[in-house]
C-alpha cells in the first residue's frame, strides 16, 4: 500500500515544480491546502472509527490522491498552452546545454533535499533505539497537527522562490534586501500567533482528535510547534538562495543543520526521549537559520531590519496570556468532546481578535505591509479571503488609531 506513495509522490512534485516555473502560485497554494485538510481529517476520522495504524495510513495516502488528482486538472491547460507556443523559439536551448544548466541548478537542490529527509529518518531510527513505541505514537499523533502550520508556511514560502528570482542579486541588492526583510516580517506575522494558539490549545486538540490516552502528545505538539518557527524562517532563507540562482548556499544551510542535529538527536534522544528528539532537531533548525542569516547579510552588503518583530512578539505574547487568563477562568467543567470544543472556542474568540488589534496597536504592521499583504494573498483561493477579511479589520484599527 505505501509503495503508492511513491508514484504519488512523484507526480506531485513534478505539478508542484510546474506550478512554481510558471509563476501560478495560486494554484500551488490550493492542493497543499487540501492535502493538508485530507489528512487532517481523513487520519483522525478512520483512527476514532476503530481502523488505528491502517487507517492512518489511508488517510495519508488519501491526501496526495486529491492532491494530484487536482494538480492534474491544473496541469492541462498549462500543457495546452505551452505546446501550442512551444515553437515560437523563445526558449530554444540545445539538449546538452539545457540539461547541464538543470544539474548545475537542481542538483545542489536535490541533495539539500534528500540530506533533510536523512535526518528525518535517522530521527525516527534513534527513537526506535532509544524510546517505547507509547512514546512514538505519542510523537506521530502530535506531528500530525504541524499540518495546520504548513498549510500557512508552504504555500508562501514556496510562493516567495519565483518572487525572489525576479530580482537581480549584482543589481539590486538594497531592494532585494528590501524584499527579504519584509518576507521574513510576514512570515512571522502569521507563524508566531499560529504557533502560540497551538501551544494554547495543544491539550484539548489532541484529547479531542486522538483521545485521553495521548497524554505525551499535548507536550510533544508545544516542542514542535516552537520547532517549527525556526523552520518556517529557515525556508524562506532557502527561497531566497534558490530564488537568486545559489542554491550552493542552500547546501550549506542545509549542512550547517545536519552537522548539529545529527549528534544532537542521538545523544538528547538517548538521555531525555522524544523531548530529547525535538530539543536537537530545533537546535539543529536554530544554527541553520542563524548560519543562513548570516549568508543573507553577506550576500547583500548590509544588515536586515528587524524592528518589527519584538512588537509582532509582544503582541503575539499578551494575546496567549489574555486567551490564557480566561480560559482559566471559565473553562468549561465537563470533560469530552463538548468540553474540549468550549476551550478552543474560547482561546479563538480572545486570542484572535487580541492579537489583530494589539499588532497595529504596537507598530508591528503598517498600511504599506497591508497592501503589499493583499498583493500576496490575493491570488491564492480560500485563504486568501480568510487572510483579506483580517487585513481589513487591520485597517479599520489603524485608521481608528489615524496611522493611514
Amino acid at each position: 500500500m505505501v509503495s503508492v506513495l511513491i508514484v504519488l509522490q512523484s507526480v506531485g512534485m513534478v505539478a508542484n515544480n510546474v506550478f512554481v516555473g510558471t509563476d501560478r502560485m495560486d494554484r500551488n497554494a490550493l492542493i497543499m491546502v487540501l492535502q493538508s485538510l485530507v489528512k487532517l481529517v481523513v487520519a483522525p476520522l478512520l483512527i476514532v472509527l476503530g481502523f488505528g495504524v491502517v487507517g492512518a495510513l489511508v488517510g495519508h495516502i488519501m491526501s496526495y490522491v486529491v492532491g494530484v488528482l487536482v494538480a492534474l486538472v491544473f496541469l492541462l491547460p498549462i500543457y495546452r498552452e505551452y505546446r501550442h507556443s512551444s515553437g515560437s523559439g523563445d526558449f530554444r536551448v540545445g539538449f546538452t546545454d539545457g540539461v547541464a544548466m538543470m544539474i548545475r541548478y537542481g542538483f545542489p537542490i536535490y541533495f539539500s533535499g534528500l540530506l533533510m529527509s536523512f535526518v528525518a529518518q535517522y530521527g525516527m531510527l534513534v527513537m526506535a533505539w532509544f524510546v517505547t513505541d507509547f512514546e512514538i505514537g505519542n510523537y506521530r499523533a502530535a506531528s500530525n497537527f504541524l499540518s495546520i502550520l504548513g498549510v500557512l508556511m508552504v504555500p508562501v514560502s514556496t510562493a516567495l522562490f519565483p518572487a525572489f528570482s525576479k530580482f537581480r542579486l549584482e543589481d539590486e541588492r538594497g531592494l532585494l534586501r528590501e524584499f527579504f526583510g519584509y518576507s521574513q516580517k510576514y512570515v512571522f506575522l502569521l507563524l508566531f500567533p499560529s504557533v502560540l494558539f497551538l501551544l494554547l490549545v495543544s491539550r484539548d486538540l489532541v484529547f479531542l482528535l486522538y483521545g485521553s490516552e495521548y497524554v505525551l502528545a499535548p507536550v510533544y505538539l508545544c516542542l514542535l510547534s516552537a520547532m517549527y518557527l525556526f523552520n518556517g524562517l529557515v525556508l524562506i532563507v532557502l527561497s531566497f538562495f534558490n530564488g537568486v540562482g545559489l542554491p550552493g548556499f542552500t547546501v550549506r544551510a542545509v549542512v550547517a543543520y545536519c552537522v548539529v542535529a545529527v549528534p544532537l538527536i542521538y545523544v538528547l534522544t538517548m538521555w531525555y526521549g522524544v523531548v530529547g528528539l525535538i530539543i536537537g532537531t530545533a537546535v539543529g533548525w536554530f544554527v541553520s537559520l542563524v548560519y543562513g542569516e548570516y549568508l543573507v547579510v553577506k550576500l547583500l552588503g548590509g544588515g536586515l531590519d528587524l524592528g518589527s518583530f519584538p512588537r509582532i512578539f509582544v503582541a503575539g505574547v499578551v494575546s496567549a496570556f489574555l486567551a490564557g487568563v480566561v480560559v482559566r477562568l471559565f473553562s468549561f467543567p465537563v470533560l469530552g468532546v463538548v468540553g474540549y470544543l468550549v476551550d478552543i472556542g474560547l482561546v479563538a474568540v480572545v486570542f484572535v481578535p487580541s492579537y489583530l488589534v494589539l499588532v497595529p496597536l504596537l507598530g508591528g504592521i503598517c498600511g504599506r505591509d497591508i497592501k503589499v499583504l493583499q498583493m500576496i494573498f490575493g491570488r491564492i483561493r480560500y485563504v486568501g479571503k480568510v487572510v483579506e477579511f483580517a487585513l481589513r479589520f487591520e485597517e479599520v484599527v489603524l485608521r481608528a488609531v489615524r496611522r493611514i
